[in-house]
């Protein structure tokens, strides 16, 4: 995966979350947020020098 392609998700599911958080419940939001974290952690440790 690409840094490009993990960038594009990390957006993807931001704006998914927050479109869409009044209507999700506690444990879906929370399942998204830990999404989002681990992305970006994928990310950093993929491509920080």
């Amino acid at each position: 995966m690409e840094r490009e392609d993990i960038e594009a998700l990390i957006k993807f599911h931001k704006a998914g979350l927050r479109e869409h958080r009044q209507f999700m419940s506690i444990s879906a939001v929370y399942l998204e947020e830990q999404t989002i974290k681990a992305l970006e952690e994928l990310k950093d440790k993929r491509y920080s020098p």
